[in-house]
């Protein structure tokens, strides 16, 4: 008999490839929300890691609230290490640290930990679950940490949304400086002798615009072909600031005119 592992929740990202065949839900109900992570659930075997099916749950009788039950008592009996930082958050920082924020036992843990009535968090890549005590207005930059982080990693991406959690109910922190907007790459100009391509960038540095760039540097080339060996992008300063650390001297960045 084939020993699959210990089952687990496990957080993705919204666009997650495997969101269409394996187990999963999205973290909160929440229509508005962009990012939402989904919650899948999958067994950690010694050599991989495999995800339960919607067909696997069919074949073998059983129903999603079983499985989920079953995965999240297993995340608790995990006991992740929580860190207390200097100026205040706790941190969890383990391959399902993110699984966290589907547990809601292991919110209470946290929100116990940092003696709050209420707590948010933020988890923008997998392994690191931040959480600091809700402050009476705004969030103490967390909301400007969970997107930066989420656009600047391009693997292991969960979610720039933060989470509030009250030991009752686990819902999208919205009083923060993050809100999703529209954002778009728009060309100002490009020059086929030098191939040089000038984007001007509109909106938020959003994950999908550190993508699309990221493709044009990998590729050497535009969607539609041409040839790029030299990328410059126009932005305002915080947007250059995360493409800065993004993508270093691959990208000329330069002041929106």
């Amino acid at each position: 008999m084939t020993v699959l592992g210990t089952l687990l929740p496990i957080l993705e990202e919204a666009e997650w490839s495997g969101g269409s065949l394996a187990l999963a839900e999205r973290l909160v109900r929440d229509d508005e929300a962009l990012y939402m992570p989904l919650v899948a659930y999958g067994y950690d075997g010694a050599e991989r890691r495999s995800f339960v099916t919607i067909q696997a749950m069919e074949d073998e009788g059983r129903t999603l609230e079983a499985i989920a039950a079953e995965a999240r008592a297993n995340l608790v009996t995990r006991a992740i290490g929580l860190r207390p930082r200097s100026d205040g958050a706790v941190v969890a920082i383990d391959e399902y640290a993110s699984s966290m924020l589907a547990v809601g036992v292991e919110l209470e843990r946290l929100r116990v930990a940092l003696e709050a009535d209420a707590i948010l968090l933020a988890s923008p890549t997998r392994g690191l679950l931040v959480a600091i005590g809700a402050p009476a207005k705004g969030d103490l930059g967390l909301s400007r940490f969970a997107r930066e982080s989420f656009a600047t990693a391009l693997e292991a991406r969960i979610t720039p949304l933060v989470f509030r959690w009250d030991g009752e109910t686990l819902e999208v922190h919205r009083e923060g400086p993050f809100v999703p907007e529209r954002a778009e790459l728009v060309e100002s100009e490009y020059d086929e002798d030098a191939e040089r391509l000038v984007l001007r960038l509109e909106g938020d540095a959003l994950p999908s615009i550190v993508r699309a760039i990221d493709r044009i540097v990998r590729n050497g080339r535009t969607e539609d072909g041409r040839a790029v060996a030299e990328l410059v992008v126009l932005a305002a300063p915080p947007q250059r600031a995360v493409l800065g650390r993004r993508f270093g001297e691959a990208i000329e960045l330069a002041e929106v005119p």
